[in-house]
């Protein structure tokens, strides 16, 4: 269990629509940081799909 944010995520998986993974969708403008948040993500070890 990691408590980095208060939170319990042990129990907060089970929430999630798509199982326990949390499916996340950036969305904006030209120039809103689209590629850098990805960036970050992937960076991080999360899985990243650029299409």
């Amino acid at each position: 269990m990691t408590q980095c944010d208060g939170l319990d995520h042990s129990e907060r998986a089970a929430g999630w629509k798509h199982g326990e993974v949390a499916v996340v969708g950036l969305t904006g403008s030209i120039g809103g940081g689209k590629s850098t948040a990805a960036a970050l993500l992937a960076r991080r070890g999360d899985i990243v799909i650029d299409a």
